[in-house]
């Protein structure tokens, strides 16, 4: 299994999540209040895709460091009771943020612990309509919050 969840919090965690910007953090604060009803569990900085490996010479510790390391890390996975649904939350996303979510919904479902289908959203703080037009012809939800 290369998808790795970390502990999971209830939707009414008021807690930062470990390793999450002032920037993101700012986003967050505002979509789990407005944005997140009917989840069971949320998820922080899970781990996607089996990483790289350091080769040989170094110890199964090392090892097992590096590949987590470059493994790509998701901001939010937000589990509801038919489908999980991986949250990019990003200042001022571009159209590079777009690709970003669809390679985690492809590692997601590539090793999907929860066995639901997998949707994307982008979060972010400014409305730009190129990035708006390619995450609905993406599939990704596109959400503009106000800080």
């Amino acid at each position: 299994m290369h998808t790795i969840l970390g502990e999971h919090y209830p939707p009414t965690w008021q807690g930062i999540p470990r390793g999450m910007s002032k920037e993101d953090y700012a986003l967050w604060q505002i979509y789990r209040l407005t944005e997140i009803t009917g989840a069971e569990r949320l998820y922080f900085n899970v781990l996607l895709g089996k990483g790289q490996d350091a080769g040989e010479g170094y110890t199964e510790e090392e090892r097992k460091f590096w590949r987590e390391r470059t493994q790509l890390r998701a901001d939010v996975v937000v589990e509801y009771p038919d489908r999980v649904r991986v949250v990019e939350l990003r200042v001022n996303a571009s159209v590079s943020t777009i690709g970003r979510t669809q390679a985690y919904q492809m590692l997601l479902k590539d090793d999907n612990p929860f066995g639901k289908p997998v949707e994307t959203e982008v979060v972010t703080n400014t409305e730009q309509a190129i990035v708006r037009e390619v995450a609905e012809r993406s599939g990704v939800k596109y959400t503009v919050l106000k800080r």
